[in-house]
């Protein structure tokens, strides 16, 4: 799970979590299967 965190000020810093779940890995995979289909 990426992690990104920017300091603001000394006191306030902003998180950025990404979480991919198993459907995403599925969309990217069936993206890929129609992309190479098309070559």
């Amino acid at each position: 799970m990426p992690v990104q965190g920017i300091e603001l000020n000394d006191t306030f810093f902003k998180l950025v979590i990404w979480y991919d779940n198993e459907a995403g890995y599925s969309n990217k995979l069936l993206d890929m299967a129609l992309h190479i289909n098309k070559l």
